[in-house]
Parts: C-alpha cells; sequence; structure tokens
C-alpha cells in the first residue's frame, strides 16, 4: 500500500508538540492509532512503526514527547499527567484530519508510553483498543502523577492487548500479574502475552540485544489482528 510521511506538530496548552505523521493513499477516511515511544523519543524505530501501520491502512501519529522541556520528569513519572494531556491533543489532532475516521481511534505505546497507553485507556472514552508493549503498571504517585493504572482499571474505557517480556524490572511480571488481576476482576476485555526468553523492548529491532524476533513477530501479528478487530481494519 503507498503511504505518505511527514512531520507535522499540534499544540498542547503552552507546548508545541512535533510529531510525524504517516498515512494510506485512500480514498476513504481511516481508522487512527496514536503511537507512543519508549523513553528514547521519536527515533527512527518509532518512525518505522508508525510507516507500518500506515501500510495496513492506519493513519499513525507519533508525538515527540522530547519537545517538552519537561522531558526528563515525563519519563521519571512526575509529569506523567501532561504526557496524558498531550497524548489528549494528539488524539483531537487526529480527529480534525479529513483523512481520518474520527471514532476509529486507537493508541499503541512502548515501555513508558506504554505506561502513558494503559493511563489514557482508561481516562480517554473516545479510543476503540489500546495496545502496550511492556509498559510499566505503575509509577511512584506525586502530586502531578496521582494516578496508578491497576487501580483505576475499573475505568477502562476499551479492550487491552498488553504484550510483555518474561525477563523484565520495569514492569516486573509480578506486576504484570496485579495488573491482570484488576482487569478480570472487573471484567474487562483484555488479553495480555508473556513471552518466554524476551527482555523489555523485545520489538525494538534497532536493539540487538534487546531484539527477540519470534516474540516480536508474534506480537506484531496479535497488534494487528487486535486493531483489524476493533478498529475496523482487515488484516
Amino acid at each position: 500500500m503507498e503511504i505518505v510521511s511527514h512531520p507535522v506538530a499540534f499544540r498542547s496548552d503552552d507546548a508545541t508538540i512535533d510529531c510525524y505523521l504517516s498515512f494510506p493513499l485512500a480514498r476513504d477516511p481511516c481508522p487512527a492509532i496514536l503511537v507512543l515511544s519508549e523513553r528514547y523519543g521519536l527515533v527512527e524505530y518509532v518512525k518505522d512503526v508508525s510507516r507500518r501501520l500506515a501500510r495496513e491502512g492506519y493513519v499513525a501519529l507519533a508525538p515527540e514527547m522530547r519537545s517538552r522541556r519537561e522531558f526528563e520528569e515525563l519519563i521519571k513519572g512526575s509529569y506523567s499527567m501532561i504526557a496524558v494531556k498531550d497524548s489528549y491533543c494528539g488524539i483531537r489532532y487526529l480527529q480534525s484530519l479529513d483523512f481520518v475516521s474520527k471514532e476509529n481511534i486507537g493508541v499503541i505505546g512502548f515501555c513508558w508510553g506504554g505506561y502513558i497507553a494503559g493511563l489514557l485507556a482508561c481516562l480517554e472514552p473516545g479510543l476503540k483498543g489500546a495496545v502496550i508493549y511492556y509498559g510499566e503498571t505503575h509509577k511512584e504517585r506525586t502530586v502531578k502523577n496521582p494516578l496508578c493504572v491497576p487501580e483505576i482499571a475499573d475505568s477502562l474505557y476499551c479492550p487491552l492487548l498488553g504484550l510483555y517480556a518474561e525477563i523484565d524490572d520495569h514492569p516486573k511480571l509480578e506486576d504484570v500479574r496485579k495488573f491482570e488481576q484488576a482487569l478480570k476482576l472487573h471484567g474487562k476485555d483484555y488479553e495480555f502475552k508473556i513471552y518466554a526468553g524476551a527482555k523489555h523492548g523485545f520489538h525494538n529491532d534497532t536493539m540487538p540485544e534487546r531484539y527477540h524476533r519470534e516474540a516480536a513477530e508474534d506480537a506484531w501479528h496479535k497488534t494487528l489482528n487486535f486493531f483489524a478487530r476493533h478498529l475496523g481494519r482487515s488484516v
């Protein structure tokens, strides 16, 4: 499928958030996916993920959270709600595009971005699906970061796919299981997969020390099937 990719930006209060936008050359409006990166920001790997999604028929928007002066505080968790707010604005930006199907928007997040995607899925009723790749389930609470994902699992608005590594300290498997227990307790629509032998960051093919081909390929297949079911595209 032929696609177009280029830089864009949107405003979030006092900040201009630079982004990478990828989309298919299609006549009809397409579902859209907000792509939330690891702590490394808008690197080539994240752009490639966006292009992969575009080739599957989605409009993909990857914000560069390093646009903010507070980025180091964002990834430590003390400004997590600012990242959620910026993500809201990213969703609104997608909805402003005439080639986006405004009712069919999802989110995918990796590592720190997976943590933000989990928060967003519990706070944004407009989402149709969320995919978390090895995202932390909690951060130390502060005044500016009052939320722990498992504790707000009762508010999950959309189906959730969680893809985790067996060898990981952030999150630890015990934290993943606590999150799953909370989702199960509240009868939420979710699917978790823990990849045996895989390390944190197993999907990032630009990091040979972490990349796990078998896990990455299976996780991507699950991701595409998940978005096809919940955002209305066929694989």
